[in-house]
């Protein structure tokens, strides 16, 4: 309290200097209309200025919310349309079937760990056997693929990403078909391998790569990546394509987990004609 005494005291006149400055603006701006208005539309702009400053400071702090909801309302619209239409191995659309069950779900997920730079990359999503997940099942970032669900505990998931040396995919060509595998050679995390597809079919830069779905793992479709290069080997039967991945793995923050409710049945299927015995 003393200090704030001393300090008024040694600044006294700056003190009524600032008295009689107020003073003598409120009296010339009380008798003179067009001063008033004058003093009002300023202060109006100045506050109107400080008022949108605010809303953008409140939105900035506002995005982790704004994006948690838009991932939620992304996969509701992302099973309503799955609700209502699926493709068969046909191509045909078609409905929901009788029991009201459809062929995907995709769950939404946070990042919370993710690997990009070692030889086996992986990443950790904050959604675990609680909310559905189960191994093998595929993850997207809601426009390309990002990897498979490895292991699970109540409330996490370990997923293993497309740049490590235990995911290989069945991809192909969007525009003729013609399929191949994908695999990681553990250098850029930009770009993978497709092998398999034979010198014939017409693979060229720019093409676009797409699942195949028959892994079970993802729909038909979802983007995997452009074309880079294609070359071959001295007597090569296939291509040797470089793909530049689509999916942005230094920052893939959220994900959607797809669950295929026809997955089991197809591969157990499989599995019977495996086990046959060949004549």
């Amino acid at each position: 309290m003393r200090n704030l005494r001393l300090f008024i005291i040694r600044n006294y006149f700056f003190f009524l200097f600032l008295f009689f400055q107020v003073t003598a603006l409120t009296m010339l701006v009380s008798s003179n209309n067009y001063q008033e208005s004058t003093f009002m539309n300023s202060s109006l702009v100045f506050v109107g200025f400080l008022m949108e400053k605010k809303t953008e400071f409140s939105e900035y702090f506002s995005l982790k919310d704004a994006n948690r909801n838009l991932l939620d309302e992304n996969v509701r619209l992302k099973n309503m349309l799955m609700q209502i239409f699926a493709a068969d191995s046909t191509k045909t659309i078609f409905q929901k079937d009788s029991t009201g069950n459809t062929q995907y779900t995709f769950r939404g997920a946070k990042v919370i760990n993710n690997t990009v730079y070692a030889q086996d990359n992986f990443l950790t999503i904050d959604k675990g056997s609680r909310d559905g997940i189960a191994p093998d099942m595929g993850v997207t970032n809601g426009i390309s693929i990002v990897g498979f669900v490895k292991d699970v505990s109540e409330h996490y998931a370990t997923v293993v990403s497309v740049l490590n040396k235990n995911f290989v995919l069945s991809v192909k060509l969007k525009k003729t078909n013609d399929h191949g595998l994908i695999k990681w050679e553990g250098q850029d995390p930009q770009r993978v391998m497709l092998n398999g597809i034979t010198v014939d079919a017409p693979a060229k830069t720019g093409d676009t790569i797409v699942t195949r779905g028959a892994s079970g793992r993802f729909p038909e479709g979802v983007l995997v990546g452009i074309v880079e290069e294609v070359f071959q080997k001295p007597g090569a039967m296939h291509h040797s394509i470089i793909v530049r991945l689509s999916t942005p793995f230094n920052s893939v923050y959220h994900v959607y987990v797809v669950e295929n409710h026809r997955m089991k049945e197809q591969l157990e299927l499989e599995e019977l004609l495996k086990g046959e015995k060949q004549p």
